[in-house]
């Protein structure tokens, strides 16, 4: 088809050659004459069943006008040959549209990118219309890698209740939404819902389903819900983000939300989730960086001053443990937060440290190597005593483990639910000042296995022991693990 110059208010288009074929209609593509930048022409043949489908498309074209917009430079109407046709002329863009760049593997940050430009281009598109055909394939990418929307042909004003079936096309199937196939009214939860199968696509390189027909499609969009995204990729806090896709595509419409900025809103949450996070890991990665100068430096002295700067060192890393994993749930929680609380008078001796959520608290008591010190002379006079002649008194629990500091992590008393804790117990490394955190977990042999308590430090050795030996308890002995932590906080939400 030989298309003729185009006279554009002034502006002059022309060397069409055949591009393509759209969802309304056909594609060339020509230049501006004066600054010969490249356009698409898309021809719309006048069809008394489509006019007014058609007009509306040449009406949102020309009064959308945003970043991530496609650009429209002239409209109108044109006789070629012997038809007549309403035409729009864009702007090219030469990396083509976001179903080239789908794949696996997308960075997480490159993937929010992506879907913070298809919802501000969508914002300004819900002032005035619905798009209801939504897909990788009317999004188009800039020069500079911007996304931009396009193709409004089936577009419908935002107060306008004409039922899908009066349209030629309506949507794409595997982007429609469960209104789609029942034919409800035009609403801007159609677009809310197809944002929510592009996001997953984008996210992870493939849709949620695969249907081998309509019909499939059909059951998948009335009945199947939406998969997770961690089941397809690994991502940090994926709850959040399974939230937000899994609300885009609620079945009914008025479970989704409700404006395109209530998305913006939660997504910029779970974007600022992953910035601390990122940060944390920053930072803890020059913790350790420090830790190793620090202990370099303990080895090389070897004085009381310096061994208590060790054990200082050490109570202060358990308790930074705790508080890193309160503030990953705090950033996760929406109104009432977990709180900590340091008494500024910790002495050398006894370290203290409070977290508290409603009306439960955790306290983690760690006392020093004067209390251990202590309980040892303490069982040892105890032992002698009761011997009517001298005798070799057998290593207790502490001296065989190399302990030197004794904690206490557990549920506050006189709250309402049992007592539950367990002992933190550092153990001395041969030829290093820096110790290494062991859990005992003690239990009831009545109680159930999640159920343990903490063995009073002032006590300790004379507790476990009487334990051990009437046989009603069982013991666990291990490695201080990330797990040992949750297992705590957790019971502040039972």
């Amino acid at each position: 088809m030989n298309i003729p110059i185009i006279n554009a208010n002034g502006e002059y288009y022309s060397n069409f050659k055949y591009f393509n074929r759209g969802g309304m209609g056909l594609l060339y593509k020509g230049i501006e004459i004066k600054t010969n930048e490249d356009v698409i022409l898309k021809l719309l043949e006048i069809d008394n069943n489509i006019e007014e489908l058609l007009i509306r498309e040449i009406e949102a074209s020309n009064k959308l006008i945003h970043n991530n917009i496609v650009k429209t430079r002239a409209t109108g109407k044109i006789k070629i040959e012997n038809g007549i046709f309403f035409y729009v002329i864009q702007d090219y863009y030469t990396k083509g549209n976001l179903r080239t760049i789908i794949k696996e593997g997308i960075p997480l940050n490159y993937c929010l990118k992506m879907m913070f430009d298809i919802l501000y281009g969508m914002k300004e598109i819900h002032k005035l219309i619905i798009h209801r055909d939504l897909k990788p394939e009317n999004i188009l990418i800039s020069i500079d890698d911007h996304l931009l929307i396009t193709d409004f042909g089936l577009a419908k004003y935002i107060n306008d209740k004409t039922k899908t079936k009066t349209f030629k096309g309506y949507g794409t199937v595997p982007y429609m939404s469960p209104e789609c196939w029942i034919n409800h009214e035009n609403t801007k939860y159609m677009d809310v819902y197809s944002l929510g199968i592009i996001f997953f696509e984008i996210l992870t390189g493939k849709l949620p389903f695969e249907a081998k027909n309509d019909k499939e499609w059909e059951h998948f969009h009335l009945y199947e819900l939406m998969p997770e995204i961690s089941k397809f990729k690994i991502i940090p806090e994926p709850t959040k983000l399974n939230q937000i896709i899994r609300k885009m595509t609620m079945k009914k419409k008025e479970e989704r939300y409700k404006t395109i900025d209530e998305i913006i809103k939660e997504l910029k949450k779970y974007e600022e989730i992953i910035y601390k996070e990122n940060i944390i890991n920053k930072a803890d990665s020059y913790i350790k960086e420090i830790n190793i100068k620090v202990l370099n430096k303990l080895k090389e002295e070897n004085n009381n001053e310096t061994l208590q700067n060790s054990l200082n060192y050490n109570i202060t890393n358990l308790f930074d443990q705790f508080k890193v994993e309160v503030n990953l749930i705090n950033n996760i929680l929406e109104n009432e937060k977990i709180k900590i609380y340091e008494p500024l008078n910790n002495s050398n001796n006894e370290k203290i440290l409070e977290i508290s959520f409603s009306k439960r608290k955790i306290n983690i008591n760690i006392k020093g190597l004067f209390l251990v010190d202590h309980i040892e002379k303490k069982r040892y006079n105890k032992l002698i005593s009761n011997q009517k002649k001298s005798f070799s008194v057998p290593d207790s629990f502490l001296n065989i483990n190399n302990i030197i500091l004794i904690g206490i992590v557990e549920l506050e008393r006189n709250i309402d639910c049992e007592d539950f804790g367990y002992n933190l117990l550092l153990s001395k490394k041969e030829n290093d000042n820096y110790g290494e955190w062991n859990v005992l977990l003690s239990q009831r042999k009545t109680d159930s296995k999640e159920k343990y308590f903490a063995i009073d430090a002032d006590d300790f050795i004379n507790s476990y022991e009487n334990a051990q030996n009437n046989q009603d308890h069982n013991f666990i002995f291990r490695k201080f693990e990330k797990k040992d932590i949750i297992i705590i906080l957790e019971k502040l939400f039972d």
